[in-house]
């Protein structure tokens, strides 16, 4: 059955009520219940004067006050969870759910007089709501990310194979330049002290001597190095 206090206060000054016996004491005396149960208009109808008996304290204090201090500590304790469940990779919305749960749970089943605090219910499912979304969220930003990861890696996977291949070609290339260097030693010492020309043609020469001529349509690095002047005219850049 429920209490005096259950019966002619509403669900949020049932609470504050509450709040403030917990401020009072860990366990308040039947005393201090009767007071704070005065200051909050609680009256008795089997009572000459209107105030609550100390039998009506205790019924207070053993029932529904116990009830809110087990679910203050269940608080605490699920806050804790939170924190060990961040440390252990667990979801925190696990436990918060779970909470809201339990918290309509006691709201339906102690309902007094079958009278369900129908703006605390839809307070909560909306709560309850918003958890599952930001959850949807989570898991939908996570799997996003996981995505982009592997994106990430696999651009990355291709760059590197193609440095590779770049790489080889290099060194076949200086391998190949080396080699050629060596079959026309003779003949590029001998371009080398020609001091009847100089050193662009010196260059020419070598290049043409190790790798051949130009290939037809393919502009030798003389015709890249040139340019047109404000006047039309094509000259070297400096």
């Amino acid at each position: 059955m429920p209490t005096l206090a259950e019966q002619q206060l509403s669900a949020e000054k049932f609470a504050a009520f509450c709040s403030e016996l917990r401020a009072l004491a860990a366990k308040p005396t039947l005393v201090q219940v009767q007071a704070v149960l005065v200051r909050y208009g609680v009256t008795s109808p089997t009572s000459k004067s209107g105030k609550p008996s100390p039998m009506a304290a205790k019924a207070v204090l053993d029932g529904p006050f116990a009830r809110y201090v087990a679910r203050v500590n269940a608080g605490r304790e699920t806050r804790e969870a939170l924190c060990a469940a961040a440390g252990a990779g667990v979801h925190p919305l696990d436990a918060i759910e779970e909470a809201m749960v339990i918290e309509l749970q006691d709201q339906l089943v102690g309902a007094k007089d079958g009278e369900v605090d129908v703006k605390y219910i839809v307070d909560q499912l909306t709560k309850l709501r918003a958890s599952i979304s930001m959850r949807e969220n989570s898991r939908r930003q996570q799997q996003d990310l996981e995505r982009k990861l592997t994106d990430s890696e696999a651009r990355r996977a291709t760059a590197e194979r193609a440095v590779r291949v770049l790489e080889r070609r290099l060194e076949a290339a200086q391998f190949d330049a080396a080699k050629a260097a060596l079959a026309h030693v003779k003949q590029l010492g001998a371009i080398a002290g020609d001091k009847t020309i100089d050193d662009a043609e010196r260059l020419e020469r070598a290049r043409k001597r190790l790798f051949g001529e130009t290939p037809a349509g393919v502009r030798s690095l003389e015709q890249l190095d040139e340019r047109p002047n404000r006047g039309g005219k094509k000259e070297h850049a400096s």
